[in-house]
Protein backbone atom coordinates (compact mmCIF):
# COMPACT_ATOMS: atom_id res chain seq x y z
CA UNK A 1 0.00 0.00 0.00
CA UNK A 2 2.84 2.43 -0.05
CA UNK A 3 2.66 3.70 -3.48
CA UNK A 4 -1.17 4.11 -2.52
CA UNK A 5 -3.17 7.28 -1.58
CA UNK A 6 -5.88 6.21 0.88
CA UNK A 7 -8.44 8.99 1.45
CA UNK A 8 -11.40 8.85 3.57
CA UNK A 9 -14.13 11.34 3.17
CA UNK A 10 -17.55 11.86 5.47
CA UNK A 11 -19.46 15.13 6.79
CA UNK A 12 -20.91 16.74 9.45
CA UNK A 13 -23.76 18.70 10.03
CA UNK A 14 -23.22 21.24 12.82
CA UNK A 15 -26.45 23.58 13.75
CA UNK A 16 -26.10 26.86 14.41
CA UNK A 17 -28.69 29.49 15.65
CA UNK A 18 -31.10 30.75 12.60
CA UNK A 19 -31.54 34.56 13.96
CA UNK A 20 -27.73 35.15 14.23
CA UNK A 21 -27.34 33.11 10.69
CA UNK A 22 -30.01 33.68 9.14
CA UNK A 23 -28.55 32.63 5.90
CA UNK A 24 -27.78 29.01 6.82
CA UNK A 25 -31.51 27.91 6.48
CA UNK A 26 -31.35 24.16 7.42
CA UNK A 27 -35.09 23.57 9.37
CA UNK A 28 -37.75 25.65 10.57
CA UNK A 29 -36.31 27.02 13.48
CA UNK A 30 -32.96 25.83 13.25
CA UNK A 31 -30.01 26.94 11.29
CA UNK A 32 -27.12 24.91 10.24
CA UNK A 33 -23.52 24.07 8.40
CA UNK A 34 -22.17 21.05 6.64
CA UNK A 35 -18.44 20.69 6.75
CA UNK A 36 -17.22 17.90 4.29
CA UNK A 37 -13.68 16.89 4.84
CA UNK A 38 -11.43 14.58 3.16
CA UNK A 39 -8.92 13.09 5.43
CA UNK A 40 -5.08 12.10 3.94
CA UNK A 41 -4.37 8.88 5.46
CA UNK A 42 -0.76 9.20 4.52
CA UNK A 43 -0.86 12.90 6.63
CA UNK A 44 -3.22 12.26 8.89
CA UNK A 45 -4.44 15.03 8.47
CA UNK A 46 -7.78 16.45 6.65
CA UNK A 47 -6.22 17.78 3.10
CA UNK A 48 -9.49 19.26 2.17
CA UNK A 49 -12.30 20.89 4.09
CA UNK A 50 -15.88 22.31 2.28
CA UNK A 51 -18.09 24.15 4.17
CA UNK A 52 -21.41 24.16 2.69
CA UNK A 53 -25.32 25.37 3.64
CA UNK A 54 -26.72 22.14 5.68
CA UNK A 55 -28.96 21.15 3.03
CA UNK A 56 -26.42 20.27 0.74
CA UNK A 57 -26.46 16.86 -0.06
CA UNK A 58 -23.31 14.71 0.53
CA UNK A 59 -22.70 13.98 -2.50
CA UNK A 60 -22.30 17.35 -3.83
CA UNK A 61 -19.79 19.01 -1.03
CA UNK A 62 -16.91 18.38 -3.03
CA UNK A 63 -16.19 19.32 -6.26
CA UNK A 64 -13.11 16.93 -7.40
CA UNK A 65 -14.21 13.45 -7.03
CA UNK A 66 -12.22 11.24 -9.75
CA UNK A 67 -8.43 10.84 -8.55
CA UNK A 68 -5.24 10.06 -10.15
CA UNK A 69 -4.41 5.73 -10.81
CA UNK A 70 -4.08 4.01 -7.33
CA UNK A 71 -6.04 6.23 -5.16
CA UNK A 72 -8.15 4.79 -2.67
CA UNK A 73 -11.45 6.26 -1.61
CA UNK A 74 -13.55 5.02 1.65
CA UNK A 75 -16.69 7.25 1.96
CA UNK A 76 -20.04 6.57 3.29
CA UNK A 77 -23.37 5.80 1.41
CA UNK A 78 -24.90 9.63 1.24
CA UNK A 79 -21.52 9.95 -1.70
CA UNK A 80 -23.32 6.81 -3.90
CA UNK A 81 -23.59 8.41 -7.39
CA UNK A 82 -23.48 5.54 -10.48
CA UNK A 83 -21.88 8.29 -12.63
CA UNK A 84 -19.16 9.48 -10.32
CA UNK A 85 -18.36 5.88 -9.59
CA UNK A 86 -17.92 4.74 -12.98
CA UNK A 87 -15.58 7.68 -14.00
CA UNK A 88 -13.52 6.26 -10.92
CA UNK A 89 -13.56 2.76 -11.96
CA UNK A 90 -12.29 4.34 -15.68
CA UNK A 91 -9.55 6.18 -13.36
CA UNK A 92 -8.58 3.32 -12.18
CA UNK A 93 -9.45 4.26 -8.59
CA UNK A 94 -10.43 2.17 -5.56
CA UNK A 95 -13.27 2.92 -3.70
CA UNK A 96 -15.32 1.55 -0.70
CA UNK A 97 -18.70 2.87 -0.28
CA UNK A 98 -21.36 1.36 1.79
CA UNK A 99 -24.48 0.93 -0.19
CA UNK A 100 -27.77 2.82 -0.11
CA UNK A 101 -30.63 0.81 1.15
CA UNK A 102 -32.66 1.97 -2.12
CA UNK A 103 -30.48 0.85 -4.16
CA UNK A 104 -32.50 -2.86 -5.79
CA UNK A 105 -30.16 -5.64 -6.76
CA UNK A 106 -31.33 -7.85 -9.47
CA UNK A 107 -30.16 -11.78 -9.34
CA UNK A 108 -29.49 -14.22 -12.67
Amino acid sequence: MKDKTILIRDSSTNSLCLSLFDWAKFRTAKGGIKIHTQWDESLMLPNLVNISEALTHDSKGFEQNIFPKDTIILEDKGYWDFDVLLARIQAKNTFVNRIKDTILCMRQ
